[in-house]
């Protein structure tokens, strides 16, 4: 399964923590809006 976290702040980075850890998720993309601007981590 791939999935995207958006959000810009540090719930957002613990719920990615613990996604990566699971065996079914085979990407995970944490999307960081600040600003109006957004990034997006691997």
């Amino acid at each position: 399964m791939n999935l995207a976290v958006l959000g810009s702040g540090g719930r957002e980075h613990a719920i990615c923590y613990k996604l990566k850890r699971s065996s079914k998720i085979k990407k995970l993309y944490q999307v960081i809006i600040k600003n109006n601007y957004a990034n997006y981590i691997r």
